[in-house]
């Protein structure tokens, strides 16, 4: 999928909502994918091309010797290309551990790598949507977590989390940006000298 201008509006809208009220720095991270998650495709291939040379061997038609030798390599082979291009083939290949892991080990680099943690009162928080996996991560620095307390930030996380993963699309994702706003504001309200520290969108999709 492909973000429109309009969508990317719709973002930072919503983000500097968050801001207008609240000392937090929000960053809304959208990832295409979180890992190539080669294995899973290469072992379906494998797969595919055990069972043609299985099939080729043991069925009653006979199969000149070249095709035993190459058919089951090139069929394998189209099949995990096949299988590591579609998404949704993709993600059923790999396990909802090996993809959550994933996408929480992406989202706090992405935390490092765009400097959410070097904010001058330490209230970064990142939104991370990984797209093909299904997943979004809540990364919030040291200023958020001391200041909000659990019983706040917790479940504002939780909320925000599933809102981001049940609809990925630009207006489900303001829509769960939005929902830091009246609790991060109670707790963080805004100050005269607050500034802009942080990009709001930070994309990569295709």
């Amino acid at each position: 999928m492909r973000w429109t201008d309009a969508d990317r509006v719709l973002l930072r809208e919503a983000v500097r909502a968050v801001e207008a009220k609240s000392r937090a720095e929000l960053v809304v991270a959208v990832r295409s994918r979180s890992d190539s998650y080669s294995r899973g495709p290469l072992l379906f291939g494998a797969v595919v091309a055990w069972g043609v040379l299985g099939f080729e061997l043991f069925s009653p038609y006979e199969f000149p010797l070249d095709a035993i030798f190459l058919e089951p390599a090139i069929i394998g082979a189209c099949a995990a290309f096949l299988a590591g291009a579609i998404p949704d083939f993709t993600r059923v290949l790999a396990s909802p551990k090996k993809r959550r892991e994933s996408v929480e080990r992406a989202a706090h680099a992405t935390f490092q790598e765009r400097g959410v943690g070097l904010t001058r009162e330490r209230t970064g928080v990142l939104l991370y949507l990984s797209l093909l996996e299904r997943e979004a991560v809540v990364v919030a620095d040291k200023g958020i977590t001391d200041m909000v307390p659990p019983d706040v930030w917790t479940p504002l996380m939780s909320r925000v989390v599933e809102s981001a993963r049940s609809a990925p699309y630009a207006a489900g994702l303001a829509a769960a940006v939005r929902l830091f706003v009246e609790p991060l504001a109670a707790e963080l309200p805004s100050l005269s000298d607050d500034v802009d520290e942080l990009a709001d969108l930070d994309e990569m999709v295709q």
